[in-house]
């Protein structure tokens, strides 16, 4: 397992995640700030050095997705760093709202880095802790977090043909279907992206294709559609995937 290349794809993705806030599920990964980046990066590579000497296997997907492979029982964990507001300032608003339906806010809120990650499985729930105050100081946060994950991963059941996991690796529909809406969003509404939302029937379509430079819909019931991608669109999806 190279890590340098791990890093390299962690880089070569961030620019695409940009479109994720069109994304049906919580996708893992890095977002922080542009000045703490390289900070976060450093730290990442020493924990995958870490990984890497205890056996674990080490993924990333074309969004920047960290995928950690336990060695023993083969549990599958995402991995998530980012910027989160303090924990203290979400309890405080937690508690100015069992008093009063809304309030404003008009000093910036109090930013964190946050170090989550949680069981590649159905029904498991992000686990946090959070980040030194000095970046930096990496072996005892990595040494902490490492001995933090595999005690909360330690009580699953090792995985079986039965268990629900989401494919990683491959680019999936609704990877697809988010390229799309952020397509529309940035190109308008004149867009061919646009225009493919606003048909009704798109939305009947359960599955979503990309193959070269066309776009394969298809339903359960009738018959398949497929689109040509025009420049623009074909630009984009080759950003995002090729």
């Amino acid at each position: 397992m190279n890590i340098t290349n791990k890093l390299k794809a962690i880089q070569k993705a961030r620019k695409r995640r940009v479109a994720l806030f069109f994304h049906t599920r919580e996708v893992g990964g890095i977002d922080v700030p542009n000045e703490q980046f390289n900070d976060v990066l450093a730290f990442v590579k020493l924990l995958f050095k870490v990984l890497k000497a205890k056996k674990f296997n080490i993924e990333v997907n074309h969004w920047g997705e960290i995928l950690l492979t336990e060695p023993r029982r083969q549990i599958r964990v995402l991995l998530s760093i980012k910027s989160a507001p303090h924990p203290e300032l979400v309890d405080d608003i937690r508690n100015r709202l069992s008093v009063c339906d809304y309030f404003q806010e008009d000093a910036p809120f109090n930013m964190t880095l946050e170090l989550s990650f949680k069981a590649h499985r159905r029904g498991t729930k992000w686990r946090s802790m959070p980040f030194p105050v000095e970046l930096g100081s990496y072996e005892e946060v990595v040494t902490k977090f490492v001995m933090f994950m595999i005690d909360k991963v330690s009580g699953l059941s090792s995985p079986t043909n039965k268990d629900y996991y989401q494919t990683f690796l491959d680019v999936e529909a609704e990877d697809i279907l988010c390229v799309i809406n952020y397509g529309a969003s940035l190109h308008g509404e004149d867009s061919q992206f646009a225009f493919l939302l606003q048909d009704d029937e798109f939305g009947l379509f359960p599955t979503v294709q990309l193959d070269g430079d066309r776009l394969r819909v298809s339903r359960r019931v009738g018959s398949d559609r497929e689109l040509l991608l025009n420049k623009q669109s074909l630009k984009l999806m080759n950003k995002f995937f090729f």
